[in-house]
């Protein structure tokens, strides 16, 4: 989960740099990676679901983004309930960013 978790955050430092496909190509592999360790409906997958949707967006492929929005809104509400700090984010369209101590 540890390097699923930085990959997540290289996401969106690629697309705030302006890195925009290498964004999208990271936070699409993030996603697989993320459903085939963990599972669809772990929170971390869900978190790579929702920023694969805000690289979608900065690439203008606004449905395919809708898609993943939609699903990821879905899998939080059902995994960690409606008024979760990561489902209110994730409605809010905020790019989920994962924060981590590392232990010794």
């Amino acid at each position: 989960p540890w390097t699923l978790g930085c990959a997540l955050n290289a996401t969106g430092h690629r697309n705030i740099t302006g890195r925009l496909e290498d964004a999208l190509d990271l936070s699409r592999e993030t996603l697989r990676t993320a459903e085939r360790v963990l599972g669809p409906d772990h929170p971390m997958a869900l978190s790579a679901q929702i920023a694969l949707a805000a690289d979608l967006r900065s690439v203008r492929e606004y449905e395919e983004a809708a898609k993943h929005e939609d699903a990821g809104i879905k899998g939080l509400t059902r995994t960690l309930g409606p008024q979760h700090v990561h489902t209110i984010s994730a409605k809010q369209q905020t790019r989920p960013y994962w924060d981590f101590e590392p232990q010794p």
